[in-house]
């Protein structure tokens, strides 16, 4: 943390000798997100594309901030100005694709998957772990989880027809992956 700190001096000692500089303001505000002070951070983004309004990479880490706080519909906005200004940037898809999904708006956040398909497993993996602090797979693993518990509570269909609305075919793995995640069967869970 001493070592943001200081960076954050250091950018503030060059911002005072060349005010005009993105450069330092956009390292500025990454040492302020990596010290958690997201809000300060978004304002030296902000400050980062006033002097440079075509500075890709600032929209695209302030979008990664007001990802984790929940600001998904300004997230979105933000990736949609960096794509805007770099197409080729595909992590910038995938988190706009990930923002759009947290606000329930699947087709969208599909297209915007599509258009960034050629991303591999592994980077998507990545882009995840930045933007939520898992991996893909418990990404995912989480939401379905969430799911099935809003449907065990909520309604009074079946497991099996649970497991199928879940998009699984084999009520049995359904169970064991409900249990190993929840420590108690479905059924447990619905009582």
């Amino acid at each position: 943390l001493e070592k943001y700190t200081d960076a954050i001096v250091a950018f503030d000692r060059a911002i005072a000798i060349h005010p005009a500089s993105p450069l330092a303001v956009y390292h500025k505000a990454i040492a302020l997100a990596r010290l958690s002070r997201n809000e300060d951070a978004i304002r030296e983004f902000d400050h980062t594309t006033s002097l440079d309004p075509e500075y890709a990479p600032a929209y695209h880490q302030k979008g990664a901030i007001l990802l984790k706080l929940n600001r998904f519909a300004d997230a979105i906005s933000a990736f949609e100005r960096c794509i805007a200004i770099k197409p080729a940037f595909a992590q910038a898809y995938f988190v706009k694709g990930f923002a759009l999904y947290q606000l329930g708006r699947y087709q969208e956040a599909v297209e915007v998957f599509d258009k960034a398909i050629g991303i591999t497993p592994n980077y998507l993996n990545e882009i995840v772990k930045n933007a939520t602090g898992i991996n893909a797979k418990q990404y995912i693993l989480n939401k379905i989880l969430i799911e099935s518990k809003r449907l065990l509570t909520y309604t009074d269909l079946p497991i099996s027809a649970i497991t199928e609305a879940l998009g699984y075919e084999d009520p049995s793995y359904f169970i064991r992956l409900f249990r190993s995640q929840t420590n108690m069967t479905p059924l447990n869970y619905r009582r």
